[in-house]
């Protein structure tokens, strides 16, 4: 049985034993911090807390921060960072290894910096309350990033995360090689996470009340920034927040996009998980799905491309494993609708769940093919 730490260590090999810094990079997370924080940045101390590769602490100095105290729980994260630094004679980047959760961390910072932690942490409220203890100024700044729920990308992430988690980065190794390059780039992320949660606008907001922050600002994101890929399958929230409530914006809860179509998925879903197909073959599956979605997500870099391959993907499992879908499931009216797709069939007189689904639309303009 491995221990927290050991999960944890795992983890950040899987996610970063293979990363290279460099400085076009780091220029380019240089100029998203000054795009957030601007003149505010200038002279400060920043806590980046989970550092990872270290390209956020390096970005940072050269946005114009003073000292930057990094700060990781993976051993070997550390001593990568921390070499990094000795051979580049960064004398200005404090590398500590360390966990809010199992020991205190003696900080004075004016910004802490949580990009892309808060999901992965459990007790989340807890470890806000220490994390806001390393920068005690009335003043200090706080920028959190977290996965967003209802989105479709929690629908795949949890999906195969139910049949093809891995506990060790050997393992994932082991299957990378029968991933796409766009799919093993999230899943050693994703599927090697030991922990994952995803937050509703209003469930971060009241997270964070919980300890006195508050959303001043919400951002674009790294890529969006960047003119890179972007689509709205999945954006996490990215606020910029405060102690007190003053300045603060409001947070609401919105319908996500293909939030129907991504209810169709997961009742397919269900059936296939609780069908009876052997563990193995459901590995499998998982894996499918997760390069079905990111490929097609890199190929056709929208979120509609994404939703049509999910859905043809899983008709395919179902038809070939001879799944029977329960006549009340939401989606049986589409694998019905589906099926005359396929065999060239009329389609205006059958019936969908609902017509305004980008999968109904597909289905009924289109014939497919599996």
């Amino acid at each position: 049985m491995l221990t927290a730490e050991q999960h944890i260590n795992n983890y950040a090999n899987s996610m970063f034993r293979f990363e290279r810094l460099n400085d076009a990079w780091i220029d380019s997370c240089a100029a998203y911090l000054q795009y957030v924080f601007g003149d505010r940045l200038l002279g400060k101390t920043v806590v980046d807390y989970a550092f990872g590769r270290g390209n956020w602490s390096l970005a940072f100095l050269k946005a114009g921060a003073s000292k930057v105290i990094a700060i990781d729980a993976a051993t070997d994260n550390v001593a990568r960072f921390s070499r990094y630094c000795r051979q580049n004679g960064i004398a200005d980047i404090e590398v500590i290894e360390g966990n809010v959760l199992s020991a205190p961390i003696n900080a004075d910072a004016d910004i802490v910096w949580l990009y892309g932690i808060l999901h992965h942490v459990e007790p989340a409220a807890l470890f806000l309350k220490h994390i806001t203890a390393l920068a005690p100024r009335d003043d200090a700044l706080f920028y959190v990033y977290a996965y967003n729920r209802d989105s479709l990308r929690e629908f795949v992430v949890n999906a195969c995360r139910r049949v093809c988690q891995y506990d060790n980065e050997q393992d994932f190794r082991t299957d990378a090689p029968y991933l796409t390059r766009a799919a093993r780039l999230r899943g050693r992320d994703d599927l090697t996470a030991p922990h994952i949660d995803w937050y509703r606008s209003s469930d971060l907001a009241e997270l964070l009340a919980s300890n006195g922050l508050y959303a001043t600002v919400r951002h674009d994101g790294f890529e969006k920034f960047n003119n890179s890929f972007c689509c709205d399958e999945f954006q996490p929230h990215q606020w910029l927040c405060q102690r007190g409530e003053a300045g603060k914006i409001s947070v609401l809860d919105a319908k996500r996009r293909y939030e129907d179509d991504v209810n169709v998925l997961k009742s397919m879903w269900q059936s296939i998980v609780t069908a009876g197909i052997a563990e193995p073959d459901l590995q499998k599956i998982g894996l499918g799905l997760f390069n079905a979605h990111f490929a097609a997500l890199e190929n056709t870099a929208t979120s509609e491309g994404a939703v049509i391959e999910d859905f043809q993907f899983l008709l395919y499992v179902l038809i070939s494993h001879d799944v029977e879908l329960d006549n009340q499931s939401p989606a049986s009216r589409y694998t019905t609708l589906a099926l005359a797709s396929l065999n060239g069939n009329p389609t205006d007189q059958i019936a969908a769940a609902s017509d305004d689904t980008l999968v109904a639309h597909h289905l009924r303009t289109n014939r497919i093919r599996l």
